[in-house]
């Protein structure tokens, strides 16, 4: 049975730890509201909802979808490139 959206924590979708995400130079920055991602003319931004503009060499939209397979044929073989 998959969790309702209401009911999953921060925890529930953390890959690594806070300690891995400092030592890889990574920003993870959880529920903060992206209003504005541009890339364009060499500009790659993302602007937040308080204002706050960040500029980015790579982006993530980790959208927090789990695809559900039952009553799929064919479901229960390995669907890694899916």
């Amino acid at each position: 049975m998959y969790k309702s959206v209401r009911d999953i924590t921060i925890e529930d979708i953390k890959i690594h730890d806070e300690e891995w995400y400092r030592k890889n130079n990574v920003d993870l920055m959880l529920g903060r509201e992206c209003t504005l991602i541009e890339n364009r003319h060499g500009s790659n931004n993302v602007q937040l909802e308080d204002g706050l503009t960040l500029e980015f060499d790579a982006l993530v939209l980790a959208t927090g979808a789990i695809p559900l397979t039952k009553g799929v044929e064919g479901y229960e073989k390995n669907l890694s490139n899916v």
